[in-house]
């Protein structure tokens, strides 16, 4: 993918004990045809002084992913918390409304996460954002991805209603008989 100047991206640096953990940048410029230099907007130089700058392989980089509103996680589910300024890959383990316990990959540490500090875990994958637990592109900014997999027989020719009701929330799907 080609990346514009100050897109907005997130690294992940392919050294140990940085896997699964996603800083936010600033796409500065490109360098050759294989990197690029960033600015990370929570990262800082060796005193502190400012954020810290620095060129990345392209294999390291991918574009900000697909913000779903109003997601509800469940237990066991993939996501990405925000712990210590970076969106790291864990595991929900424990909901207190609204809020959630992430167990982390990085570390294997549990973090109490506000709900808006948890995000659903995407890979990008040859320009294209799938989910790993799917494998689907399809499910990507829905807010209930276990609507994916309900199929809507068709018992009456004209239409068929199915309620899917989950955690308060109320959802009707309506198929029509394509003729």
């Amino acid at each position: 993918m080609a990346f514009k100047l100050n897109d907005l991206v997130e690294i992940c640096k392919k050294e140990e004990g940085f896997s699964g953990v996603y800083y936010t940048a600033i796409l500065l410029a490109a360098v050759g045809r294989k990197r690029y230099l960033v600015r990370y907007e929570n990262r800082f130089n060796e005193d502190g002084s400012r954020f810290l700058t620095e060129a990345v392989d392209s294999d390291e980089i991918r574009p900000s992913p697909p913000q779903p509103s109003g997601y509800n996680f469940a237990m066991a589910e993939r996501v990405e918390a925000f712990v210590d300024f970076a969106w790291r890959v864990g595991t929900v383990i424990r909901k207190v409304d609204p809020n959630y316990y992430v167990k982390l990959d990085c570390n294997g540490k549990e973090h109490h996460c506000p709900f808006f500090k948890v995000r659903r875990h995407l890979e990008w994958q040859n320009g294209t954002w799938l989910s790993p637990a799917t494998g689907s592109t399809k499910s990507i900014g829905f807010p209930f991805p276990a609507l994916d997999s309900i199929v809507c027989k068709l018992i009456d020719p004209k239409a068929a209603k199915k309620t899917d009701q989950r955690e308060g929330i109320n959802l009707q799907i309506l198929a029509t008989k394509q003729t």
